[in-house]
């Protein structure tokens, strides 16, 4: 006799199959909130990593005669750099000055890693785009590298940071092996996803008969021509800044937390977090900042024009696969080049005394 109780009667294939499509929606249901909790905790943490640049700032800037931290900002002593075994005196030339902030670069990587595989850099090279940051970590004390200057959805530099000496073999896009260029590429890995505005570490304009001028080009905002003669970094102090609260200190190149893919800051709809000089960080879209100014004429009222190239590194250098550059705006690489007609907040109009979010652009005169 077979049993008739239901206690003893299994699940039916269909109500088994109930079950698997009831658990599948709830799965479909909850992993949206699930990656935005995750967007939300990374967006989190990049904003404190830019609230440390602020804090860090603010008592900088107390201890050294109100300046604003950067490479070359150490003005109160004469001779540095003694991480070569060598010193070198500051020179208030343009030349003198392009090298002490190498020099400075490269010092702080090596007191900061216990590397002493890094040569002096002698090449065309200006550290105070790309690598600024590196004062901060000096006068905070931090080895590097670090986190915290690497934004959690920049998984190249994250990856890089792993294994500085050897960061071409980790799985991600690189530029050419450490060595490949004299010692070049060996400061990758000690590079930051945040850059200060130009105006932070350098004047605010300058004209093209002065035989030097900003140009943004393959993502980098450069001096074209050198710098003036007189020399310009790390001169600038807390009172140049007139608007505080609507002034940016810091952004990230790339829009990685609001987008799909990370996609260069310059489109519209890019949006990230942004450190003011309130010392407040806030999500902003890069279409309701103020357009900025043509730095070689501030009396116009015309703008920056930027060009940006998101490419493949050239095989030549040893590259592998797609540089770690943020995407134009169709998630692509290569291509050619995207021409920006403003260049927004990298070119404010006023430099440090203008208005990037909350106002009117200021009149110059």
């Amino acid at each position: 006799m077979r049993p008739n109780s239901p206690a003893l009667r299994g699940f039916t294939l269909i109500e088994l199959l109930v079950v698997v499509a009831i658990i599948a929606l709830l799965i479909g249901i909850l992993l949206p909130t699930l990656s935005e909790a995750r967007r939300i905790a990374k967006q989190t943490i990049c904003s404190a990593n830019l609230k440390m640049f602020g804090t860090g700032g603010a008592s900088y800037a107390a201890d050294f005669k109100d300046r604003l931290w950067s490479l070359n900002s150490y003005r109160n002593r004469t001779v540095y750099y003694s991480g070569f075994n060598q010193s070198f005196v500051y020179g208030n030339t343009a030349a003198a000055e392009e090298q002490s902030a190498r020099d400075n670069a490269i010092d702080i990587i090596l007191r900061r890693t216990g590397r002493n595989d890094i040569l002096r850099f002698t090449i065309p090279w200006i550290p105070t785009v790309l690598y600024n940051h590196l004062m901060m970590q000096d006068y905070l004390a931090q080895t590097l590298p670090t986190k915290a200057v690497a934004c959690p959805e920049d998984r190249a530099l994250l990856a890089w940071q792993k294994d500085p000496q050897n960061y071409n073999n980790l799985g991600e896009p690189s530029p050419a092996p450490p060595g490949t260029l004299s010692n070049d590429n060996k400061r990758w890995p000690y590079s930051s996803s945040y850059r200060n505005v130009v105006s932070w570490w350098s004047r605010d304009y300058d004209t093209a008969s002065q035989g030097a001028w900003y140009q943004v080009d393959a993502g980098f905002f450069q001096r074209r021509g050198g710098l003036s003669a007189e020399g310009d970094i790390g001169k600038r102090v807390q009172t140049e800044v007139a608007h505080p609260g609507s002034k940016i200190v810091m952004y990230d190149w790339g829009s990685r937390h609001f987008t799909k893919k990370s996609i260069f800051f310059l489109y519209p709809d890019a949006k990230q977090p942004f450190l003011f000089f309130d010392n407040s960080v806030r999500n902003k879209e890069t279409a309701d900042a103020n357009k900025g100014w043509d730095w070689r004429s501030p009396a116009a009222q015309r703008t920056q024009s930027a060009v940006y190239t998101a490419f493949t590194y050239d095989n030549a250098l040893g590259g592998n696969a797609e540089l770690w550059k943020p995407a134009h705006r169709n998630g692509g690489y290569g291509g050619g080049a995207v021409t920006f007609n403003a260049a927004y907040y990298t070119a404010t109009r006023g430099g440090l005394a203008g208005v990037d979010y909350g106002g009117s652009e200021i009149v110059f005169r």
